[in-house]
């Protein structure tokens, strides 16, 4: 990837290992590592039913294959460069446990009471939901101000077309009671 950082990011399901790396996502076979399918982060997001607006990047990404479903879920965030303000996270989930199915992706504004940038996102689930995380920024740059964190139910996500309406935000967490960097739990 010309990504720097690359953020390398995979995961292994059943018969393939994916990548989510800044600028790339690919899968290999898991039998002998070879190449299935590989494109663009900015194409994939886009091929899940993301728009992506003209002068918006993607970063920060994270899959993870859910046994129990046997879906790949990946998350991202999408931002501006020039204003780093007001971004929001994106998710998806693969239709099956085969990753080259059409993925199914949702995007939701981070912080949509303050407008703070969400940064190193993290990405958890468990039976009943996925959940997101990340640094939080106030818009005119600055020190961190605390991690967000969103949870949002798997069902909701599952369905053929994939909703965040029922997301519950649980606002902006402090550093001090809760620490940097949150990573939801994986649990499946």
């Amino acid at each position: 990837t010309f990504a720097r950082p690359a953020d390398g990011d995979g995961a292994v399901g059943p018969a393939h290992f994916v990548e989510l790396i800044n600028g790339r996502f690919a899968i290999y076979a898991k039998t002998n590592g070879a190449l299935v399918q590989s494109t663009s982060d900015a194409v994939f997001w886009q091929n899940s039913g993301i728009t992506i607006p003209s002068g918006q990047d993607v970063s920060d990404p994270r899959v993870v294959f859910d046994p129990a479903s046997q879906r790949w879920f990946a998350s991202a965030i999408l931002f501006n460069r020039s204003n780093l303000a007001s971004n929001s996270f994106m998710v998806a989930a693969s239709g099956s446990a085969d990753p080259t199915v059409p993925w199914h992706g949702v995007s939701l504004v981070a912080d949509p009471v303050n407008g703070n940038f969400a940064d190193f996102p993290t990405l958890g689930l468990d039976a009943n939901g996925v959940y997101l995380s990340a640094n939080m920024f106030p818009p005119a740059a600055g020190n961190g101000i605390g991690s967000a964190l969103v949870s949002i139910p798997k069902a909701d996500l599952l369905l053929a077309t994939p909703t965040a309406a029922n997301a519950t935000s649980f606002g902006i967490l402090g550093y001090g009671a809760y620490g940097a960097v949150l990573q939801p739990v994986f649990n499946p």
